[in-house]
């Protein structure tokens, strides 16, 4: 286990697996912890080296400071990591939470970030209605299958009502279709088909979604997953995201594609 201390008096833990380039940072959603990317991580750090960090309120992260309010203090936490670790030509994986910050880092920092991938990102202004608004609650809302999801169950006991609806907070209340449209690099963004917090967004079809696409900006559901597909449908996702991370910068990223047996389709 490693930590770092920010000029805040933070103590931002973190783990790292594995060597090579481009180093891959993970960052989690609103429940949990870095602890439900291991498998992933795993994978990923056969070619890559690869971190995971916990936000300022989860996990092993701690310190004095009140939890983070705005979408600024969570970029700044990894901005901070970046910068400390030395970490050049990153790729970012965001999920939910973690989603908004890798955009919105991506966005301001596009030296630093080569290509951000992310999973769950909010779709509409109102997606936060309706939401659960305890850890306990939140986490089993989420997932269609709780024995794949029981490493985020055992994180979610950790995170307090407080820290929870402050990171909700800071997500409702930015314009993330305003950030996509600033994003410049390779841009991968995944759903899971039954994720309920979008659900009804994705059954009326790519066509339909929100989000730009382009051949640097796709969008792909995994299906029979919900909003944590690297748990609920993992040899799917591995392979998805190894690929997107592997492909060269100035490939069409509409050549990937899900197959139950993976390939890469050329056009």
């Amino acid at each position: 286990m490693s930590a770092l201390l920010l000029e805040n008096r933070i103590f931002l833990h973190y783990e790292v697996l594995g060597r090579g380039s481009p180093p891959v940072l993970f960052l989690h959603t609103w429940v949990g912890s870095w602890r439900y990317w291991l498998g992933t991580m795993q994978e990923v750090s056969l070619r890559n080296r690869a971190y995971a960090l916990d936000f300022y309120g989860y996990g092993s992260s701690m310190g004095q400071a009140p939890p983070s309010e705005t979408l600024d203090a969570f970029v700044d936490q990894v901005r901070s990591f970046i910068d400390a670790l030395g970490v050049v030509d990153v790729v970012l994986v965001g999920h939910g939470l973690g989603a908004v910050v890798a955009l919105a880092l991506a966005a301001e920092e596009p030296d630093w970030v080569t290509r951000v991938a992310t999973i769950g990102l909010p779709l509409s202004m109102n997606w936060v209605h309706g939401l659960p608004q305890r850890a306990s609650d939140l986490w089993p809302y989420l997932t269609t299958d709780r024995k794949a999801a029981l490493p985020v169950q055992q994180d979610s006991a950790r995170v307090t009502d407080e820290t929870l609806q402050a990171a909700l907070q800071a997500t409702a209340t930015s314009d993330i279709m305003a950030l996509a449209q600033r994003v410049e690099q390779p841009w991968l963004a995944i759903y899971g088909q039954e994720d309920p917090v979008y659900r009804d967004i994705l059954r009326l079809g790519s066509g339909r979604w929100p989000l730009p696409t382009s051949a640097y900006h796709h969008v792909l559901a995994i299906p029979q997953a919900s909003h944590f597909p690297m748990l609920e449908q993992p040899r799917l996702f591995y392979r998805l995201l190894k690929e997107f991370i592997s492909l060269p910068p100035w490939e069409d990223l509409r050549n990937l594609q899900l197959r139950d047996e993976w390939r890469r389709r050329f056009r």
